[in-house]
């Protein structure tokens, strides 16, 4: 699991009285951010630990987190990576990407039969 997901998880469960201010002062925001968009997470949900640590009264870097985040999108927003979670079963989440950048067919059901070979284009699948 992720540390982003992780860190989510441990607000959730033990709420934001268990993060110290010197623990969210040492995060590397631009690592925060990268995870996140490698996880296929929308931009603001990913800011949910940025938010717990402000709220404490923590020094948190929007900037450095969007830097990260925009630095995981564009590993995100690849064929390889919808794979990656194609053949793994996972949802790849193309939401994400810039309108510029989306995949032609980036579900992951295109994807790995793309990888695999056996599809070299767009194959809509009815829900």
């Amino acid at each position: 699991m992720n540390r982003v997901l992780l860190l989510v998880l441990l607000l959730i469960t033990q709420g934001c009285a268990s993060i110290s201010k010197e623990r969210c002062e040492a995060e590397q925001w631009d690592v925060v951010g990268k995870e996140a968009s490698l996880s296929g997470i929308e931009y603001e949900e990913g800011k949910g630990l940025m938010v717990s640590c402000s709220s404490i009264g923590a020094e948190v870097s929007e900037r450095e987190y969007k830097k990260g985040y925009q630095e995981g999108l564009s590993e995100y927003c690849q064929l390889g990576r919808a794979s990656w979670f194609g053949l793994r079963g996972k949802v790849y989440n193309p939401n994400i990407c810039p309108r510029n950048r989306t995949l032609k067919g980036s579900d992951p059901f295109n994807a790995v039969l793309a990888v695999k070979g056996k599809h070299d284009g767009y194959c809509e699948v009815n829900p």
